[in-house]
Order: structure tokens, then sequence, then C-alpha cells
């Protein structure tokens, strides 16, 4: 019997000192898993940052080509409008990108934006979407009429540009 209680103790002991191995084991896998949690929630969070950040910029592209749409579908109403009271005097037209009164006027927008202005869009810059003509028959002819009599060699041609005001957001 005694031989079985020195058994039974030493069985004790070793069945204690894996317990105490394992709970130390089990610690060690208990930070571990900890700082896998960790480290996947701060990724969560990060990608989550991102996602509102692509979002917000996909929702200001929104809020712009829809303020754009109205301004073309107004111009395109008064445009209309226009020609009716004028009896098909003043026409307002979009240019091409391929004309080139519309390159003239890109270059004209590039060359006469003042650097203050530049500054103040950041790296944006100015981006010129559409280009309007206007013309106006009566106006036109007047004013070459005029530039004749004052001796003016040149003919003249206008181009308008609009610049919208920022869409708030």
């Amino acid at each position: 019997m005694i031989l079985r209680d020195s058994v039974d103790q030493s069985i004790q002991v070793k069945v204690e000192r894996i317990k105490s191995k394992l709970l130390l084991l089990k610690d060690d896998q208990d930070s571990i898993l900890l700082d896998l949690i960790i480290s996947y929630f701060s990724i969560i969070k990060l990608e989550t940052i991102e996602q509102r950040t692509r979002n917000d910029a996909i929702n200001r592209a929104y809020k712009l080509s829809t303020y754009f749409e109205k301004v073309l579908h107004d111009i395109s109403i008064f445009s209309v409008h226009i020609k009716l009271e004028t009896n098909n005097a003043v026409d307002i037209s979009v240019l091409t990108k391929e004309s080139t009164q519309h390159k003239r006027c890109l270059k004209a927008v590039q060359d006469n934006v003042s650097a203050t202005t530049l500054s103040k869009l950041g790296s944006e810059g100015v981006h010129v979407l559409k280009v309007f003509k206007i013309q106006h028959t009566y106006l036109s002819c007047d004013l070459q009429v005029h530039l004749n009599n004052i001796n003016w060699s040149f003919a003249i041609h206008g181009l308008l540009a609009h610049e919208p005001p920022a869409v708030a957001i």
C-alpha cells in the first residue's frame, strides 16, 4: 500500500506540474489571442476610415455632377427661351472639345487664372467642364461696324467662361 501511495503521490505531483504548465500555456494563448483580436480590430478600423474617405469622395463627385447636370439643364432651357424671345438673334451653344474655340478658351483659362486662385484651389486646379458660345447676331454686327469706323482691323470673337460656385458638401 505504501508503494501505491507513493506512486499516487508521484502521479499527483506530475499531474499538478502538467496542470500548471497547461495554465501557463493557456495564459500565453490568451495573450496571443488578445493580440490577434486587437490587431484584427485595428485593421478593421483603418479599412473603415479608408472606406469612409472613398465614400465621401464619391458623394462629393455625385453632388458636383448633379449640380453640373442641373446647370446644363438650366442653360439649355434659357437658350431655348432666349432664342424664342430674340427671334433667333441670340444663340447659346456648347462647343465641342475638338473645336478651335474650345481649345482657345482652355488656353485662356490656363493663362489667366491667377496664382492666388490656384493656391485657393489646391491640388485640384481648374477643370473646364464645358465651354459655351453666346452669339448675338445684331450686337456682333453693330460692334464690328463700330470697330470698322475707328479703323479697327480685327474681327471680334468672344468666348465666355463660367466658374461655378463651390458646391456645399
